[in-house]
């Protein structure tokens, strides 16, 4: 991965996404549950008048979700779906990083881009449209 990256905690992981894949981070507003949602789906939340998605990438990738949940929502860069996560914690360059591969056969649904090191900090890198991608699959199976 090449430029700038965000990295967010969801329950106890971290993960990177390209901060152009992002258009915004703001404090988690008031969710409204959805009735019957499967659990890929938060709800949604009023921004700026328009109603928006929010999903949970912790039911996608398989992170436990921490007891407290998350603060903050990543609204995607189309404005149209946002990603609820715990905290969205820095920023860094790609420059400063060591990228390592995924090890083979651990990404079944094909989001993860790459592992990324800085210092003793790992990260996962993940591709923001193929985890969309993911949580709207496992929302239309109703899973």
């Amino acid at each position: 991965m090449t430029g700038r990256l965000l990295i967010a905690r969801v329950g106890t992981e971290r993960i990177a996404l390209a901060v152009e894949s992002v258009r915004e981070v703001i404090d988690l507003p008031h969710v409204m549950p959805l009735p019957l949602a499967p659990a890929g789906l938060a709800g949604q939340f009023v921004l700026r008048g328009a109603l928006i998605p929010i999903l949970d990438p912790a039911v996608v990738l398989g992170i436990p979700r921490s007891p407290e949940g998350g603060s903050a929502a990543l609204v995607l860069a189309d404005g149209e779906a946002a990603l609820w996560v715990d905290d969205a914690e820095d920023v860094w360059e790609s420059a400063t990083v060591e990228e390592r591969p995924i090890p083979a056969g651990s990404d079944r649904l094909g989001v993860l881009r790459a592992l990324l090191q800085r210092g003793a900090e790992v990260v996962a890198a993940v591709d923001a449209g193929a985890l969309r991608a993911a949580a709207s699959a496992t929302l239309r199976r109703g899973l």
